[in-house]
């Protein structure tokens, strides 16, 4: 899972068909070494991947806010085009290859 922004705000990017391609990246703060980092395209973000958040409480600064979640575990394999996974870079030829394969 990955806490993510507003609700509102992505699930009307959805509605209008305008969720933006994702970039996600992991790291080590001990020394700042990337341990993964990938791409999800677009077309695998549907409804059913954001989960709404419950609000704020009214004592918050920004009271009764709703945020989202993305459920990464509900994005099938297939739309996860790795470029680093688990400290181990892909070459760039096969992460092209298998890029391509997701765009029609």
């Amino acid at each position: 899972m990955i806490v993510d922004g507003a609700y509102k705000v992505l699930y009307d990017k959805l509605r209008r068909k305008k969720v933006p391609n994702f970039f996600l990246l992991n790291y080590n703060t001990d020394d700042y070494f990337v341990t993964n980092f990938l791409v999800i395209p677009k077309h695998f973000f549907t409804y059913e991947v954001i989960q709404k958040r419950k609000p704020l409480s009214c004592n918050a600064r920004r009271a009764n806010w709703i945020g989202s979640n993305i459920l990464i575990n509900h994005i099938p394999n297939s739309g996860k085009i790795y470029y680093v996974k688990n400290k181990k870079e892909f070459d760039k030829d096969i992460v092209l290859k298998n890029g391509g394969k997701l765009y029609f």
